[in-house]
């Protein structure tokens, strides 16, 4: 199943984004993290559900790689290891 698609709140995908959100709110004071539904393509109208960092500059969106290894993870060190490489320093 494509890991870019708009994840609906009761899906396993979408629980895993928010725990991620936790974890690198709890964990970063150098950039605040949040979810939303974001257009990957415009241009093809294509919408996501995923993770956006906020450095006070506006705001960017993980990379699909990033995306698929949270959402991906089969455990809470998998995980944390996802988070660990998405933390700004």
């Amino acid at each position: 199943m494509s890991n870019i698609r708009v994840f609906d709140p009761t899906e396993s995908e979408y629980k895993k984004l928010q725990t991620a959100v936790a974890m690198l709110n709890t964990f970063s004071d150098k950039a605040v993290y949040r979810m939303g539904v974001i257009y990957f393509n415009f241009g093809q109208n294509w919408l996501w559900t995923t993770i956006i960092v906020d450095k006070g500059d506006g705001g960017y969106q993980i990379y699909p790689s990033q995306q698929k290894a949270i959402v991906e993870a089969e455990t809470m060190d998998e995980l944390a290891e996802a988070c660990k490489a998405l933390l700004v320093s």
